[in-house]
C-alpha cells in the first residue's frame, strides 16, 4: 500500500512540476524547473501528508 502511495505522490508531484513550470515561467527549461522546485517540494510534502492521513483514517475506521 505504501509503495502505491509513494508512486501516486511522485507522479502527482511531477505533473504539478511540469504544469507550474509551464504556467509560471512561460515555458519549459532547466532554469524554469530550478526556479519552481521549492513550490513543488512544498506541494509534494502537503499532498503526501494528506494522503497518508487519509490512509490512516480509513484504516482506523475499519477496526
Amino acid at each position: 500500500m505504501m509503495r502505491k502511495l509513494t508512486w501516486d505522490v511522485a507522479i502527482a508531484a511531477v505533473v504539478f512540476w511540469v504544469l507550474i513550470t509551464f504556467f509560471r515561467a512561460g515555458g519549459i527549461s532547466i532554469e524554469a524547473f530550478k526556479s519552481t522546485l521549492p513550490s513543488v517540494l512544498i506541494f509534494a510534502m502537503i499532498y503526501a501528508a494528506i494522503r497518508v492521513a487519509l490512509v490512516v483514517w480509513r484504516k482506523g475506521n475499519d477496526e
